[in-house]
């Protein structure tokens, strides 16, 4: 069987992990084409590799070349979000992670590159959608949100690809919570939508109630630098127990989990959310935004608006058993004698 994986814009974060995912579990009877991003790390020995810079030219030859290796046999596989360009005589399946492409979500926070990028990729999508066979998503969520944005009747199937086999349960399954280095961890890149400026915030409002949860991040110090300056500057001011550990190997990311407690996840939306799938096949429990897209996988332990600092704070009280302050109720003639007491 042929087979061509179409990736020339995946290098980094959870494309990259399920891609080497895909690219570990081919059978060795398999000829195998893969065109990827020149910047991708990759270890796939029977597979024949075209890199492709991170240009507009060469990413545009990329396009060219995929409708020419291609016949009525061969299978298709477009692992970057995007359509091809041209019209492919193979079975072309697409599957689809980014969910800016098919949600009304603000870019705001993003830089004006970013956001020029997404639109074209928006309009790529739109006006290439005809040069696909089926669609390849991860979750209802994301099903729905295709349909709604593309009504026109098309296959799809909803594969929720992950590293590997994993005997998945979708609620914690001991009452006892385990002792770490860390209270809660976040596995997460710095982009606005991950939400880490209204974690912090939500840390700051805890330290007011002289509660210190220690909490570590995983921000890239490079791309995430305005970021990390912020709560750098925040942790200072308000004493925070707060450490950011930059992950470059997959084995630093199981260590950190495994030095944890539980697994906070704040963020606004997803396409899939592969760090609550790590936190369970980690063994931790979940404290997420009540949304769509976690209840998709899982059942946390706790849930948040992830909107509100207030509601975020709450939820990390309600998981380390730390009790609100009641609200003292009073009657009318309470209520009287309070208005009208003397100071």
């Amino acid at each position: 069987m042929n087979l061509i994986i179409h990736a020339p814009n995946v290098h980094t974060g959870g494309g990259k992990v399920l891609l080497n995912a895909l690219l570990s579990a081919l059978p060795d009877d398999f000829k195998v084409i893969l065109q990827c991003d020149d910047r991708l790390l990759v270890e796939a020995p029977h597979v024949t590799i075209i890199r492709v810079k991170p240009t507009i030219f060469s990413r545009m030859m990329a396009e060219k070349r995929l409708a020419s290796l291609s016949n009525k046999e061969t299978l298709v596989l477009c692992f970057g979000n995007l359509p091809p360009v041209f019209k492919n005589p193979g079975k072309v399946s697409l599957f689809l992670q980014c969910r800016y492409l098919v949600d009304k979500q603000s870019m705001k926070g993003f830089p004006l590159k970013t956001k020029l990028r997404l639109w074209f990729e928006k309009k790529w999508l739109k006006f290439r959608l005809k040069n696909i066979d089926q669609c390849i998503v991860q979750t209802p969520t994301m099903a729905r949100l295709f349909q709604e944005t593309f009504p026109a009747k098309m296959p799809m199937k909803i594969l929720p690809l992950v590293e590997k086999p994993i005997n998945f349960d979708r609620s914690f399954k001991s009452e006892m919570h385990k002792e770490g280095q860390y209270d809660f961890v976040y596995i997460a890149s710095g982009e606005p939508h991950k939400n880490h400026r209204r974690l912090i915030e939500a840390w700051k409002l805890l330290a007011k109630e002289n509660i210190y949860p220690s909490l570590c991040l995983s921000l890239d110090k490079q791309r995430s630098k305005k970021l990390l300056d912020w709560v750098e500057q925040e942790k200072c001011q308000c004493d925070l127990n707060i450490d950011n550990l930059e992950i470059t190997q997959r084995q630093e990311l199981w260590q950190i989990l495994g030095d944890s407690r539980a697994v906070i996840f704040p963020s606004l939306f997803e396409s899939f959310g592969l760090p609550l799938i790590e936190a369970r096949e980690a063994g931790l429990p979940i404290i997420a935004s009540e949304l769509d897209f976690v209840r998709d996988i899982v059942d946390p332990e706790e849930t948040f608006d992830p909107l509100s600092s207030v509601s975020i704070a709450r939820a990390v009280k309600r998981f380390l058993r730390i009790s609100e302050t009641s609200v003292n109720f009073v009657n009318g003639k309470g209520f009287l004698d309070a208005i009208f007491q003397n100071d």
